[in-house]
């Protein structure tokens, strides 16, 4: 089984609050970069066009980044496509981006999708209320943590069974544009869930 390399992308929603205790290794984005440096983080990878912080705060992100890649501000690909490419040419194997959601919805959505094209990668959207994730077929241990609420939806109809929740469900069909499977509850420490077909999206959450 190939080892689990894990690295945090902070992007340009990313708060102090959450990004202060986490621990790295750690690729900033954008304006994310700088609330990294601000924190006295230090980065394997700044990228992004910039265009979001000033001379100052740049000079910032060049004393904690080990490594700075610019980018063009008209470019085909989001800063956080290049940073998880940056990520992935150094070998990581699981990244959790924080502050890519909120804001401009399209930004958010940009991301989600994300998801659906490195789910083999262990990609993960989180912030204070939520963990998203696309999980393809297989067997799964979801740690509870900070989010009571578990919420499935199809990206590719599926079937899917969970336990050690609120409601338990077994072997039932989750076809696209279903949202019957929302709002469920962990009552435990974690939740099994089984994918026995299709591409679910998987979102935890809290109030």
């Amino acid at each position: 089984m190939k080892l689990k390399k894990s690295i945090t992308l902070v992007c340009g929603r990313a708060i102090k609050k959450e990004v202060e205790p986490l621990k790295g290794p750690f690729i900033g984005v954008d304006f994310g970069a700088y609330v990294l440096a601000s924190l006295h983080k230090k980065m394997i990878g700044a990228v992004g066009d910039f265009d979001s912080v000033n001379a100052k705060q740049m000079a910032l992100i060049e004393q904690h980044s080990a490594f700075i890649k610019r980018l063009s501000p008209e470019k085909k690909e989001t800063d956080t496509e290049v940073a998880i490419e940056f990520a992935l040419q150094q070998g990581y194997n699981h990244l959790v981006i924080v502050g890519g959601l909120g804001g401009r919805l399209d930004h958010s959505l940009a991301n989600i999708f994300l998801l659906l094209r490195y789910q083999q990668e262990g990609l993960i959207l989180e912030d204070a209320k939520n963990r998203i994730q696309v999980l393809p077929k297989g067997v799964y241990t979801l740690p509870r943590d900070d989010f009571q609420y578990l919420s499935f939806f199809a990206f590719k109809d599926a079937v899917f069974s969970v336990a050690e929740v609120k409601y338990p469900v077994s072997q039932k069909k989750l076809l696209l544009g279903d949202v019957y499977a929302i709002s469920n509850e962990m009552i435990h420490n974690q939740a099994q869930l089984v994918i026995t077909e299709g591409l679910v999206l998987v979102i935890q959450s809290s109030d």
